[in-house]
């Protein structure tokens, strides 16, 4: 129910036709830092490292793409 989790599924709804997946992963990432000292965090971005750690990594230009017009307009929304 965040509002920024709301504004990033609306704005993905507008840029891809559908909201993007939510998911509540138990691995910190980027985000450990701050929700281990409370600080509220998402994480979104392009889905990259199909090929796992050791394996080819990559992500798709068209996902990048989609993830800048998306943030773009998350910010846009939301500044006005």
């Amino acid at each position: 129910n965040d509002s920024i989790v709301q504004g990033l599924q609306e704005a993905s709804r507008q840029i891809r036709g559908t909201p993007s997946t939510t998911k509540y992963g138990r691995g910190t990432f980027d985000a450990g830092g701050l929700t281990s000292n409370n600080i509220p965090a998402v994480m979104f971005g392009a889905s990259g490292g199909r090929g796992g750690i050791l394996g080819e990594d990559f992500v798709c230009l068209r996902e990048v793409i989609e993830e800048a017009k998306t943030l773009g307009l998350t910010i846009m929304n939301r500044v006005g």
